[in-house]
């Protein structure tokens, strides 16, 4: 089924992909379905969005182990300067939300810089917040977030 969907060229990513340290499987069979899922999206050449709970090692580990191709994006990350320049170090991209850690946000260079609302927020609220946090204007941060999601997915 998901490699049907992933097989239609509308589709732009696999996810939410990952480990969640508190909710759901165990750790081995959510594992095994993450491996799957890197499968699935080397296959089709489509980047992966993770959703990752206190299993940042697992993450880093599979992607030495696995060495993928397609890109790799942590979607609403809240974490510090330090473990974000530890997901950089294996080529792994994060995202930020409306609830982040500023310090992070002003550190991460403009051409890795990402935001989402997750549902949850608007857009331009969050734009705003990273915005402050990096003593930008909304239309700087508009700018990079625009080219850095058109590198990411090819368009």
């Amino acid at each position: 089924m998901l490699e049907n969907i992933l097989a239609n060229p509308r589709v732009l990513a696999v996810g939410e992909c990952g480990f969640d340290a508190l909710k759901g499987p165990s750790h081995e069979l959510q594992e095994q379905a993450f491996v799957r899922q890197v499968e699935l999206s080397e296959k089709y050449g489509k980047p992966m969005i993770l959703h990752v709970v206190r299993d940042f090692d697992s993450v880093i580990r599979l992607r030495k182990e696995l060495k993928p191709i397609q890109p790799w994006l942590i979607h609403g990350f809240r974490g510090g300067p330090e473990q974000m320049n530890q997901l950089y170090a294996q080529g792994i991209r994060v995202s930020f939300g409306l609830k982040h850690n500023p310090e992070t946000v002003r550190q991460v260079p403009s051409d890795r810089l990402f935001l989402e609302t997750d549902g949850i927020s608007l857009i331009g609220d969050v734009i705003q917040a990273a915005a402050l946090a990096r003593n930008e204007s909304a239309e700087t941060i508009e700018r990079s977030i625009l080219r850095n999601n058109n590198i990411l997915l090819e368009r």
